[in-house]
């Protein structure tokens, strides 16, 4: 299945009131990940393939990085209201989709960020699923690198509790054998999550622990990259609970630390959406006491 391109993104993730401001030639270029990044950091943040939410404030002389960004390779930008005449022209020169979302639009907290990385990595799936048999029927599953980071993600990065389904599920790929974890580690470390997903591999283990006496076998790789353990857990609402305050945030700032300072940009600016910003979902949670999500 081909990447997604710039046009896909916008019908399916962008709101109606969406703008192509500049740029229009070239929406057909290939979307491979989304960034949300202040206007001013894109051009150190930003890769080849990504398309950027600019977040503002949006400096007078910003204009002047707009060439920038197709010689980087980014697939196209998009800021909230009407940018100026020149940042505009800008684009066009440049040959740069340049997008305007509706003022009353927030790209963290209404998800813009979230639905556009749900669409790429959805895309990017069927190239990586097998054929499953069962009961003489044929079915597409995706690849078991890809269902323990979509787990992860889910567990780990935005809803901070797990389902006993999610134990059973992952308990069983890892006994089965069926882990390849050179190329878990690999995918896991190209979308900024590796850390997160041995952590998530060890709670599983740990839980499993607690029921049968013993854990789940696990490589040392798996183990040293965890940055927790199911210690940590407790049940509550009817169901096993990370704690964001204060594990869930210093995994991710951890990870997020730890890739700016090996210089691994393109982690990071990955990682970076996962959520935007970590204090967030502190005081989110200080306010109104849920931990369904941050981004």
């Amino acid at each position: 299945m081909p990447p997604i391109t710039l046009q896909e993104l916008i019908a399916l993730a962008l709101p109606a009131e969406t703008r192509v401001l500049a740029g229009h030639s070239a929406l057909d270029r290939a979307v491979t990940w989304v960034i949300a990044a202040p206007a001013a950091d894109v051009t150190a943040r930003a890769v080849p393939g990504d398309f950027a939410f600019l977040l503002p404030p949006y400096s007078s002389g910003w204009s002047s990085q707009i060439a920038q960004l197709p010689r980087a390779g980014v697939a196209g930008v998009a800021v909230i209201g009407t940018p100026s005449p020149a940042v505009i022209d800008a684009a066009e020169q440049a040959g740069l989709p340049l997008l305007a979302l509706p003022e009353s639009v927030d790209v963290l907290s209404g998800r813009l960020g979230e639905t556009g990385v749900q669409l790429v990595l959805a895309s990017q799936l069927p190239g990586r699923a097998r054929v499953l048999e069962f009961d003489g029927q044929t079915f597409r599953v995706a690849s078991v690198s890809d269902r323990l980071m979509i787990s992860t993600l889910q567990r780990m990065y935005r809803h901070f509790y797990f389902r006993l389904c999610d134990i059973v599920d992952s308990a069983m790929l890892v006994e089965s054998g069926a882990i390849d974890y050179d190329d878990l580690k690999s995918s896991a470390q190209a979308a900024g999550i590796w850390e997160g997903v041995a952590t998530y591999l060890v709670l599983v283990s740990d839980y499993v622990h607690r029921f049968r006496g013993t854990g789940l076998r696990l490589p040392a790789l798996v183990k040293d990259s965890a940055q927790f353990d199911g210690t940590v857990m407790h049940f509550g609402g009817g169901f096993l609970r990370v704690p964001i305050l204060p594990q869930s945030i210093a995994l991710y700032r951890s990870q997020f630390t730890g890739l700016l300072r090996r210089r691994e940009l393109q982690s990071s600016a990955r990682l970076g959406l996962l959520p935007a910003l970590a204090t967030a979902a502190a005081i989110g949670y200080k306010i109104t006491g849920s931990d369904k999500g941050i981004w």
